[in-house]
């Protein structure tokens, strides 16, 4: 479980066009929180703090404003 809850690099990402900590294959977010976003909006992620996983999966492709909301709307709920 550490190589997917241990950063493995951290610095700027070029594609995402800011500072980040990737594990190995997952994103790791400042608040422990960690997963992975996909094309067209699709996502998946856990915090462990909060105890709750995420996951999103979309049938066309899209933008993650969707998921976003979604994501805000859980975290106000707990």
């Amino acid at each position: 479980m550490t190589s997917l809850t241990t950063a493995s690099y951290t610095g700027f990402d070029v594609v995402l066009n800011r500072d980040v900590s990737w594990t190995l294959g997952m994103q790791l977010e400042p608040d422990g929180s960690w997963g992975m976003g996909g094309i067209g909006g699709s996502c998946a992620f856990t915090d462990p703090t909060r105890n709750y996983s995420f996951a999103y999966v979309t049938h066309h492709l899209s933008d993650s404003h969707r998921v976003d909301h979604l994501v805000d709307t859980l975290n106000e709920l707990l």
